[in-house]
């Protein structure tokens, strides 16, 4: 039984890798590196009082470096990776979280469960870095639930990118008067057949382009699943603001 339900976690790892380009290595920056750890958890055949059995299994990717900017944007990943409302050091973190996902009362029933989350990050132009969190649940029910997140962040000053910081006109009073909502519709219902009436939090600043996550649920069925969709710079460079150009350019 562990056997299979490690076989199960081994695939998941290959679909997050498939999904997402993201590799546990150093990255050059201005000069100097940037370098990864990883911190990977196992547990499996927990058992709760109601008879539920749980493998528990999460792998967090995370910068090591003691800049101020990384350091900055190691609290952020933190944060949304274990799901902590404050900054706080990581094996704190760390220890709320499993307290929290191991509590009985996340689980329904006495059938097999588990929960598999994983992060990465990909680095662009030396200048982005994008964190990847993906998780894959099963508490009990008709099916097993998938989630999909993305952040960006300043590796200059370790802020987190917004929409807001990227374009000029983000919301307007009329969702069909929208340029960028209207490029992100042509993609989604070439692929999906799907129309969205906003634009995601969820994107990927990619070395020409911007890759956009509709997580599960945002716009379509379960059956749907979730749905990426990529518009190139050539696209959007006149709907974005002079800040957001200079990270799509090569540091010298």
């Amino acid at each position: 039984m562990i056997a299979s339900h490690k076989m199960k976690n081994y695939i998941l790892i290959i679909a997050v890798l498939v999904a997402f380009p993201m590799l546990n290595c150093s990255y050059a920056q201005n000069r100097h590196t940037i370098s990864l750890d990883t911190l990977t958890v196992e547990k499996y055949g927990q058992t709760f009082k109601n008879g539920a059995v749980v493998d528990f299994v999460y792998q967090f990717v995370y910068p090591t470096n003691d800049t101020p900017a990384i350091r900055r944007i190691r609290e952020q990943m933190i944060q949304s990776f274990f799901n902590v409302e404050s900054s706080m050091p990581l094996e704190q973190a760390q220890r709320h979280f499993e307290k929290k996902e191991m509590s009985e009362n996340t689980y329904m029933g006495d059938s097999p469960c588990w929960n598999t989350t994983y992060s990465g990050v990909r680095i662009s132009n030396n200048k982005v870095l994008s964190f990847f969190i993906q998780e894959y649940y099963y508490g009990g029910g008709p099916h097993s639930y998938e989630s999909s997140q993305c952040q960006c962040y300043d590796l200059q000053t370790g802020n987190r990118i917004t929409l807001q910081d990227l374009f000029y006109v983000i919301q307007t009073d009329v969702p069909d008067d929208n340029e960028l909502l209207d490029l992100i519709n042509v993609q989604l219902y070439s692929r999906y057949n799907l129309r969205a009436h906003f634009i995601p939090q969820n994107f990927v600043l990619l070395p020409q382009g911007i890759l956009f996550i509709y997580d599960l649920y945002d716009i379509g069925s379960y059956a749907d699943g979730i749905q990426r969709v990529t518009l190139p710079l050539s696209k959007i460079r006149h709907l974005l603001k002079p800040i957001a150009l200079t990270y799509f350019e090569q540091n010298q």
